[in-house]
């Protein structure tokens, strides 16, 4: 399985989202749960939900189906 996720440079007018954020993020666009994201990126299931908390925030929505949505139409992630 590859973890390999091709992020894009972020849209003028785009929150400032931190790399782990986008790689969060690109994770949850491919269908991944917080415990998978954590095994992917060596980080605990607390960390995961603090990056989605934290990107959430930053694109002013309430859930992660919205924030990764929001990723993608700022292009912070790929489609």
């Amino acid at each position: 399985m590859s973890t390999r996720h091709h992020f894009r440079a972020p849209a003028v007018g785009c929150p400032r989202v931190t790399p782990r954020e986008s790689q969060v993020l690109g994770l949850i666009a491919a269908g991944k749960s917080d415990w998978a994201i954590g095994r992917i990126l060596n980080i605990s299931g607390k960390t995961v939900n603090f990056h989605v908390e934290n990107a959430k925030r930053k694109f002013g929505v309430c859930t992660r189906v919205q924030a990764v949505v929001a990723a993608m139409r700022h292009g912070v992630i790929g489609d």
